[in-house]
C-alpha cells in the first residue's frame, strides 16, 4: 500500500516582491505573479477557479492587450489541490517593455480587485460557461479525459463525468457565485510577486 509523505515544504507567507536583473538578448520585463489561499478541494470550487480563470483571461485580453497594447498576452492558470494542504493557486505571467511593467500589473491587479468586489458580467460569464462545455464536449473524443476522470475517481473518490459534478454546476452558476469565491480568494491572501529585468550596462569611464 502507497501513501504520500507531508515534507513540510511551504510557499512565503504574506507578500513577497522581487525584482531580479538578468542578462537577455531582448530588452524586456517579465512578470511572474503566484497567489494562494487555503480552499476546500470539491466539485464545486474546482469548477469555479476555472470559471474565474476564464473571466479573467477575457479581462486581460480587453484591459492590457487590446486597449493598452502593452504586451502579447497574459499567461493565467487556476488550480486547486487537495494534498499536502487543501489550496487554491493563481498564476499570472507577461512580457511587456521595461518602462511599462510597474503601469501593467497594477492593471492586473486591478482586474483582480473588480472581479472580488463586484463580481464577472453576466456576458463574461456566459462565454467561460459555453467555452468550458463546448471544451468538455471536445475532450470526451479523447482517451486523455477518460483517464483523467479514472484517476480522480480512484485518488479523490469524485466522479468528475458525473454531470452533476460539471455540467449542473455551471449552467446554474450565478455572478454572485463567482465574485464570492473571488473574494474568499483574493481575501488576504498569500502573493509572491517577481519581476525579471534586463540587466543594464555600465557605461565604460575612459
Amino acid at each position: 500500500e502507497e501513501t504520500w509523505i507531508d515534507r513540510k515544504v511551504r510557499e512565503p507567507q504574506g507578500v513577497v516582491v522581487k525584482e531580479i536583473t538578468m542578462p537577455l538578448e531582448t530588452p524586456k520585463v517579465n512578470v511572474n505573479l503566484i497567489i494562494n489561499k487555503p480552499m476546500k478541494y470539491n466539485p464545486y470550487n474546482r469548477l469555479v477557479m476555472q470559471v474565474i480563470e476564464g473571466i479573467l483571461d477575457l479581462r486581460f485580453v480587453e484591459s492590457i492587450r487590446e486597449e493598452e497594447g502593452g504586451t502579447y498576452g497574459v499567461g493565467i492558470g487556476t488550480d486547486l489541490r487537495r494534498w499536502t494542504r487543501e489550496r487554491a493557486t493563481m498564476r499570472i505571467n507577461f512580457d511587456c517593455d521595461p518602462e511599462r511593467a510597474a503601469e501593467l500589473k497594477e492593471k492586473v491587479y486591478l482586474e483582480l480587485e473588480n472581479l472580488a468586489n463586484e463580481g464577472p458580467s453576466e456576458e463574461d460569464l456566459m462565454k467561460t460557461v459555453e467555452n468550458l462545455l463546448k471544451t468538455r464536449e471536445q475532450n470526451k473524443e479523447h482517451n486523455s479525459y477518460y483517464l483523467n476522470g479514472l484517476y480522480s475517481y480512484y485518488i479523490h473518490g469524485i466522479n468528475f463525468n458525473d454531470p452533476a459534478n460539471f455540467e449542473e454546476i455551471l449552467k446554474d452558476l450565478t455572478t454572485k457565485d463567482v465574485q464570492k469565491v473571488m473574494k474568499a480568494f483574493y481575501d488576504a491572501p498569500n502573493v509572491v510577486d517577481v519581476v525579471f529585468l534586463p540587466e543594464v550596462e555600465s557605461e565604460t569611464i575612459p
